[in-house]
């Protein structure tokens, strides 16, 4: 069930509901498997990022998470994604999921 079509009743609602959560469960799961990057020159500042960053944490939780401030954060990321190889999280994910 990708998507409810005006009207539905709250019965619809609700298994739509919990397909999503079981969606957002398994990606949170498959997500949990990529904790450890496959890219060996990071640094140990850099692994804890790069953790929190493929859980999807915002660079202000990833801050507030490890003490430190935004722009360090936001250092770590632009070295983790050139070390990487890649433009985006999004791809760091990407790729890291297709190598799995």
């Amino acid at each position: 069930m990708g998507f409810l079509e005006k009207p539905f009743s709250l019965a619809e609602l609700k298994p739509a509901i919990e397909e999503a959560l079981e969606q957002a469960r398994q990606q949170t799961e498959a997500l949990a498997e990529l904790s450890e990057p496959d890219i060996p020159s990071l640094t140990r500042r850099e692994k804890e990022v790069y953790k929190l960053a493929i859980k999807g944490y915002s660079i202000k939780k990833i801050a507030e998470e490890l003490d430190i401030s935004t722009s360090t954060v936001e250092f770590h990321r632009s070295n983790i994604l050139l070390k990487a190889g890649v433009t985006s999280i999004a791809e760091l994910i990407a790729r890291a999921l297709e190598s799995r």
